[in-house]
C-alpha cells in the first residue's frame, strides 16, 4: 500500500516541477511583474497620495487606460493560448 502512495507522491512532485518550469509559467510571471510595475504600483501611490480608497474597478479601468499594457495583451494573449500538441517527454 505504501508503495503506491510513494509512487504516486513522486509522480505528483514530477508534474508540479513541470508546470512551474514551463514557459506559458515563466511568461505569465514576467507578464504579472509588468503589470506591477506599470499599473499597480503608481495606482496605489496616487491613492496614498491623495488619501483616498481604491474600489475593486480601479484597476481593470487602469489596466484598460494604459496604452502599455494594450500593446502587450495580445502578444501575451497570443504565446498562452495556442494549445500545446503531444509533449514527448524522455520518460514515457
Amino acid at each position: 500500500m505504501w508503495h503506491k502512495l510513494y509512487g504516486a507522491w513522486n509522480v505528483a512532485c514530477m508534474e508540479y516541477k513541470k508546470l512551474i518550469r514551463s514557459t506559458k509559467m515563466i511568461i505569465l510571471a514576467v507578464f504579472l511583474i509588468f503589470v506591477n510595475i506599470q499599473i499597480i504600483t503608481p495606482l496605489k501611490q496616487c491613492a496614498i497620495d491623495m488619501d483616498a480608497k481604491l474600489s475593486y474597478f480601479e484597476p481593470f479601468i487602469a489596466a484598460g487606460n494604459s496604452g502599455m499594457v494594450l500593446l502587450i495583451l495580445p502578444l501575451f494573449y497570443l504565446t498562452m493560448n495556442p494549445p500545446d500538441f503531444i509533449a514527448f517527454d524522455a520518460q514515457k
